[in-house]
């Protein structure tokens, strides 16, 4: 599994372990979190898109 690919769906993020996310899920909790799009979202994508 790549880093660009979620292993979770839609609404679901079930980590214990910051450690354990991928950078997609860390974006996808930034999107969950503060919405598409949110200042918070798009500095996410930014900083884990890399």
């Amino acid at each position: 599994m790549s880093q660009t690919e979620s292993r979770h769906d839609e609404q679901s993020l079930n980590f214990k372990n910051y450690s354990d996310m991928t950078n997609a899920d860390k974006i996808r909790a930034a999107e969950i979190m503060y919405g598409t799009g949110s200042r918070q979202h798009e500095a996410a994508i930014k900083k884990f898109s890399r």
